[in-house]
């Protein structure tokens, strides 16, 4: 009886485990790359939202050790699901040698190669540079692109309004011409951290999406912090 039971009980793991495996090959191969753009967007936004609670912290982060940590976020979530996330991996192009972003997620739809988003992490000062230096990055089929910039000194909505000043004037100029001009910029209530900006893409004419993240470690130019010392006198 005992041995009846075992069998039982292996049968129905081995059915639950193949169900598991048929409904994960199934999304594999039916990836919804709309509704995986707004996980990824979420997961960077909490991310970054999670770290900005203890600013000292942050404060402290490097360039490295931040895209570190959006980079095992990232493969935590979405490796189940054949998605592959990169850290300085060859991609795109550079001033000498070929680029290396920060980071980069790709996928094999029907064994090939698919591209879904690249991103660009840096300390604020050279936003412009920032961008353009993403696009340089990212390749004619990649879905979307971000930038994080790590604020340690400015005040947030200076930054904020600086970001979206420049990307106002955005553009790529070559020659006579003026590539990846901005055609719109958009908000989104509840991620009051995040810019997204839609710019012409020069291979087809369509709509190309970065999404501006900024990492806050200087919440209220140190107000909450002046007032956590005045409490302890």
């Amino acid at each position: 009886m005992k041995e009846l039971t075992y069998s039982l009980r292996k049968n129905i793991f081995d059915n639950y485990k193949s169900f598991c495996e048929t409904e994960l090959d199934s999304i594999r191969k039916n990836i919804d790359f709309k509704t995986l753009e707004k996980e990824i967007v979420t997961d960077i936004y909490n991310a970054i939202i999670s770290r900005e609670a203890d600013p000292k912290r942050l404060q402290l982060t490097s360039e490295n050790q931040f895209s570190d940590d959006i980079r095992d976020i990232l493969q935590g979530k979405f490796k189940e699901y054949n998605i592959i996330v990169g850290r300085e991996q060859p991609s795109g192009f550079a001033k000498k040698t070929i680029g290396e972003p920060d980071i980069t997620m790709h996928t094999y739809l029907k064994n090939i190669y698919t591209s879904i988003c690249v991103g660009e992490i840096k300390e604020w000062g050279k936003f412009r540079k920032q961008v353009k230096q993403l696009l340089g990055y990212m390749k004619p089929s990649t879905k979307f692109g971000f930038t994080i910039i790590l604020n340690r000194k400015s005040n947030f909505p200076d930054i904020y309004n600086k970001i979206d000043e420049i990307l106002q004037s955005f553009g790529v100029k070559k020659g006579e011409i003026d590539y990846f001009k901005t055609i719109e910029i958009l908000t989104i209530k509840e991620m009051k951290n995040l810019i997204i900006s839609k710019h012409v893409n020069p291979d087809d004419s369509s709509s190309l999406t970065i999404y501006h993240f900024i990492a806050n470690a200087n919440p209220n130019s140190g107000a909450n912090e002046e007032a956590a010392i005045q409490a302890r006198v």
